[in-house]
């Protein structure tokens, strides 16, 4: 599925749920723009092209294992991470 398809749907999906359960959270995400009327997405959010399984699983392995890195000690085990 092609980056802007990805964005599109899962905006969508997002905005349909949001209505239907948490409509005050869905306020959150109101733009004052004229194509949109919410925004879930950044604009330029440096997005890459994962071309191989061993890409996908050395950006994986970064995200898990930074939080651990001496500079950051975040956690001392990736599991502990709330956003690993």
């Amino acid at each position: 599925m092609p980056y802007a398809s990805f964005q599109k749907h899962t905006a969508h999906a997002f905005k349909t749920k949001l209505k239907q359960n948490h409509h005050q959270v869905l306020q959150h995400f109101k733009v004052a723009e004229l194509e949109k009327t919410f925004r879930f997405w950044q604009r330029d959010p440096l997005a890459i092209h994962i071309s191989s399984r061993e890409m996908a699983e050395q950006k994986l392995d970064y995200m898990h294992f930074n939080p651990l890195q001496k500079h950051w000690n975040l956690c001392r085990d990736p599991v502990e991470y709330y956003y690993s």
